[in-house]
């Protein structure tokens, strides 16, 4: 299973770290993916796309 949550804004920064950025929605994300033992990823290449692959 895969979950991916978008935004084609500007991104993010590169040195952007993703569990220490405390808003609402990552916060979710993250907690999902972790307690279902998958991997979150973060693409920059068009704004931003986090995706949690789940076995």
């Amino acid at each position: 299973m895969v979950l991916a949550v978008a935004d084609n804004g500007v991104g993010s920064p590169t040195n952007f770290d993703y569990h220490q950025a405390g808003t609402l929605g990552l916060v979710l994300v993250t907690a999902l993916v972790e307690k279902l033992s998958g991997k979150l990823e973060l693409d920059r290449s068009s704004g931003a796309l986090f995706r949690g692959c789940v076995a």
